[in-house]
Order: C-alpha cells, then sequence, then structure tokens
C-alpha cells in the first residue's frame, strides 16, 4: 500500500524538525499517515503480550487529528491511504462489520472510478504505484465482502490487471527487497473465490439476483 521511502523520509524530517520544505495540506496527511502507521503497529505489537507502549488509541487519536486539519484538500490517492490504513486499524478493533463494508465500498469507488486503478496503463509513471494501491485495496474488500454477506464492490470483469513483478512490488528505494510469490497467490487465490461467488450466486451481487433466487425457492 504505502511507499516504504516514502514514510522514513518524511519521519527523518518529522524527528528533526525538517519540516519546512512541506505544504501545510502535505504535512497534515504526512502526520497523520504516520501516526495510523504507529497505531497499526500498536495492535500487532500488544498480540505479542510484550508491548509496554501508550495505547493504540492514543497513536489512533493524534492521527484523526492531523488529518481533519486536511479539509477537503487531500487528493484521491491521499484518500485510499488514509482510508485503508483506517480499515487496518478497525479491523483490529471494531466489531461493526458494516461500517467497514461501507468504508471499503468508498474506496473501491474511488479506485475504480476516480483513478481507474483497475485499469492497467503500462506507460503510465505511476503505474507500480497504482498496482499496489489496487491490489492492496481489493483483498481487503474480498475480504470484507464475503465476511459481511454483502455484494462485491466489483466486478472480476472489471479488472485488467497483471500480477506482482519484483519491480511493481517492491519500490525503487526498498532497503528488503521482498518476493512476489506469496502475495501473487494470494491475489490468485481471491479472484478464484470471487469468480466461483460471482458464477454460483453465493453473494448475490444485485439485487434482481437476490429476487430471482427468493422467488425460485419459493416456486
Amino acid at each position: 500500500l504505502l511507499d516504504e521511502q516514502e514514510i522514513y523520509s518524511f519521519h527523518e524530517h518529522f524527528v528533526n524538525n525538517d519540516i519546512y520544505s512541506y505544504s501545510e495540506t502535505d504535512f497534515h496527511f504526512a502526520c497523520g499517515r504516520m501516526w495510523l502507521v504507529y497505531t497499526i503497529s500498536a495492535c500487532l505489537h500488544m498480540t505479542t503480550g510484550k508491548y509496554k507502549g501508550n495505547p493504540p488509541m492514543c497513536y489512533f487519536s493524534t492521527a484523526i487529528r492531523h488529518v481533519a486539519k486536511c479539509g477537503k484538500n487531500l487528493n484521491f490517492v491521499q484518500q485510499i491511504e488514509l482510508l485503508t490504513l483506517l480499515v487496518l486499524y478497525l479491523l483490529r478493533t471494531d466489531k461493526d462489520s458494516l461500517v467497514l463494508y461501507e468504508i471499503i465500498k468508498d474506496i473501491m469507488s474511488i479506485c475504480k472510478e476516480k483513478l481507474y486503478l483497475n485499469r492497467w496503463h503500462s506507460l503510465d509513471p505511476f503505474a507500480n504505484k497504482k498496482l499496489r494501491l489496487f491490489w492492496c485495496v481489493y483483498l481487503l474488500e474480498r475480504m470484507i465482502c464475503v465476511a459481511v454477506g454483502k455484494p462485491y464492490t466489483i466486478q472480476e470483469s472489471e479488472i485488467d490487471l497483471p500480477y506482482f513483478s519484483e519491480d511493481s512490488f517492491n519500490t525503487k528505494d526498498t532497503k528488503i527487497h521482498k518476493g512476489v510469490h506469496f502475495i501473487n497467490q494470494s491475489v490468485k487465490l481471491r479472484r478464484t473465490e470471487s469468480r466461483f461467488v460471482e458464477q454460483l450466486h453465493i453473494i448475490p451481487q444485485r439485487p434482481d439476483v437476490t429476487t430471482n433466487i427468493l422467488n425460485n425457492g419459493n416456486n
């Protein structure tokens, strides 16, 4: 989802108070994103039983204060990053799964209708970043839709993208390069599952399908 070097670079600037090259919106966005990463990291660390830091909610509150100062000035990529991090946090803390569905639905709407991330454009200089964004959102969206029994927010036929390569998965300045076999297998499994769900109407994807199934059952 995130560019590792962007996170490290901003953190370095933040701790050294070298923040004056950032616009007000970019500064608060980067702060909000950084504190959301801290929040999720704290949640994960708590599962080890060895965590002795502040409660994750403290970091989350700080993140929200910064994000709120961005107002309506965030671009679509920034919105996707922050909302996806929010989903990752809520998955670990909030039991209201319908809220998760509504958020992921909004994220996928931005991906599909505003940025067209579901279509591959190899000449786009940001193609690799867009690919990472989409597949990350896709994996979360599929998991949440199946868990709550809600329709997918994007159909498999609408997706025309390659799987990850080493270059597209690892950012330019990634310190530790990761293999792509596991993440590609995860995407392939979700796509296979989604085709079964769509074709067998395991989770009806349209209201009219639901009606037809109920009518057939009554007959």
